[in-house]
């Protein structure tokens, strides 16, 4: 095989895109002592799917042991119900943390909000006296233009 192919092949299989063939084919070179240094790290990866495909669950499981009804089956009922009530009152006990949580914040960004605006009333009061007395020195260098002109 040649390196630019199995390169090909193997961003086709990741991708999703290859055939069954094309599969066996990259199977088949890695298992190979002919694979090509920059693509000795699937090596392993390809070795573990060709192992996991021959791995199987032996163990018969019978629905048919398990009685419909009788005890086994009332008890299996009571098990969804109380699993469909822990789940109920863990979702309400959520929603209401989140709620509250919320609210929490939306007070803490409402008090952050008036504390900048005081800041900024005080900055632009602060801002406006200082105008005022430049307008004072400018009224000033004026006059002294007018004196020693």
């Amino acid at each position: 095989m040649e390196l630019q192919k199995m390169e090909q092949l193997i961003d086709k299989y990741f991708d999703g895109n290859t055939s069954k063939e094309e599969e066996k084919l990259l199977h088949q070179y890695f298992k190979s002592n002919q694979v090509a240094a920059n693509l000795e790290v699937y090596r392993g990866m390809f070795a573990y799917f060709s192992e996991s495909k021959k791995e199987a669950y032996l163990v018969n499981v019978s629905l048919d042991e398990v009685p419909k009804n009788g005890v086994l089956g009332k008890l299996k009922s009571w098990y969804s119900l109380a699993a469909l009530l822990v789940v109920a009152l863990g979702v309400t006990f959520f929603m209401q943390q989140n709620s509250s949580q919320l609210a929490q914040e939306e007070k803490e960004a409402i008090i952050a909000y008036e504390k900048t605006k005081e800041a900024l009333d005080y900055i632009s009061q602060q801002f406006n006296e200082s105008s005022q007395q430049l307008a004072y020195i400018t009224e000033f260098g004026t006059s002294a233009n007018k004196i020693f002109k």
